[in-house]
């Protein structure tokens, strides 16, 4: 389960939001959760993620934070700015430690060009998709 970092303000908590997640344990009993399937179900963020055995009870949680694809600026939404930030990294070597470079690379083709920014602008406004 996935639970929302939050703030509250004058008794007041519009972020709050627990997240159920699908799973699947293998034969070695290695668990693989499923991310939500867009940020109408789970904004981006920071979450607690927490493994509960059949009684209920909560392991130690993990801190994660969930991302939407196609933010390349990582301002937290996919807009012209994330197609900006790539068109102005073509040409960008990706997989050598530059963060900026391999954020570039959207589509995971291991080069930043023209296909990236297609990818963004194909995701602009979409990454809260559709209603859930």
């Amino acid at each position: 389960m996935l639970i929302r970092l939050t703030a509250v303000t004058h008794m007041v908590n519009f972020s709050q939001r627990y997240v159920g997640l699908d799973y699947t344990v293998d034969n070695s009993n290695e668990l693989t959760a499923t991310a939500p399937p867009n940020g109408r179900f789970a904004p981006p963020g920071y979450y607690m993620l927490f493994i509960v055995n059949s009684a209920g009870v909560p392991a130690v949680a993990s801190m994660v934070q969930l991302t939407c694809g196609g933010d390349a600026n990582g301002d937290g939404s996919v807009d012209p700015l994330d197609s900006g930030f790539i068109l102005a990294r073509f040409g960008c070597p990706v997989g050598t430690g530059d963060p900026s470079c391999d954020a570039a690379d959207q589509n995971g083709d291991g080069a930043v060009d023209p296909l990236d920014s297609g990818f963004v602008l194909a995701r602009f406004g979409s990454c809260l998709g559709g209603l859930p």
